[in-house]
Parts: C-alpha cells; sequence; structure tokens
C-alpha cells in the first residue's frame, strides 16, 4: 500500500470529517483505553509500556455496559523517561518530539510526545508506519 492509498482512502475522510488530528483510522483509541484501564502508561514514544513486557504488545478491547471492577490506575512509572530516550533518538524520521509542558513527574495516561505520522509512513513503504519500527524495538523497558 503506498503513502497516498493509505492517505486518500475512507479513513482519510473519516479524519479529515471528525479529527482534530487530521489522521487517526478510527474513533476509539485502544492505547488510552490501556492507559485508563491501569494496564499501563505511555513512553516518550507514545507507545503503552506496561511492567511486564514494555512496549511489545498491542491491544484489542471490548466496550460492554457490565459492571466491572476496576484495576488501579498505574503508580509508578514505568518509562525511563530523561534517564533513556533512546526512542526519541533511534528514529530515523525525527518524527517524535515531546510535548511542552509534559510533566515529568506525572505517569503519562496521555501521550507526552507528539509524533508525526507522515514521517513515519514514508520512513518505508513497505511498514505502513513508524509505530512497529525502531523506538519500539530499541526501548530498554
Amino acid at each position: 500500500m503506498t503513502e497516498r492509498e493509505i492517505w486518500e482512502g475512507p479513513s482519510r475522510q473519516w479524519a479529515e470529517r471528525y479529527s482534530p488530528f487530521g489522521y487517526t483510522n478510527g474513533p476509539f483509541s485502544h492505547r488510552h483505553a490501556a492507559t485508563r484501564a491501569g494496564l499501563g502508561e505511555f513512553g516518550y514514544n507514545n507507545i503503552v509500556l506496561t511492567k511486564e513486557f514494555g512496549p511489545r504488545q498491542r491491544f484489542n478491547s471490548i466496550i460492554t455496559d457490565a459492571e466491572l471492577t476496576p484495576d488501579p490506575l498505574v503508580s509508578e512509572s514505568i518509562c525511563l523517561r530523561d534517564r533513556c530516550m533512546l526512542c526519541l533518538k533511534a528514529c530515523p524520521m525525527g518524527a517524535i518530539a515531546l510535548r511542552d509542558g509534559a510533566d515529568k513527574k506525572q505517569i503519562f495516561i496521555d501521550t507526552p510526545a507528539n509524533t508525526d505520522p507522515k514521517l513515519c509512513i514514508r520512513r518505508s513503504e513497505r511498514t505502513p508506519t513508524c509505530f512497529y519500527g525502531d523506538c519500539n524495538r530499541i526501548c530498554p523497558v
């Protein structure tokens, strides 16, 4: 799939109409749901990190109105933050930049960085996004 096919298809039309970011592929974020469910926290690379697997897992969600007992949110930082920053250094496209005012003392239940998805896509026509690439592999968590 080429960059043009990715950006000119139905998801682009949806994103232009409904998304404040202009590039999202859907109306629900499994990553944000995971951090709010107490499964982990966002790392500097905007990937959810867990104590058990670091950034090496994917999430899926079941939306229900069933009464469930929530797990507590993560209480200790999982991301090594300024002691590491390897994910930011590893991005060959420079697509990840920390947000101004990101509070590094709090647990990241929201993304602490901005990621430019168009730069990630340009990295390779075979791999449509950098989220599965160097910033993920280099993470020591």
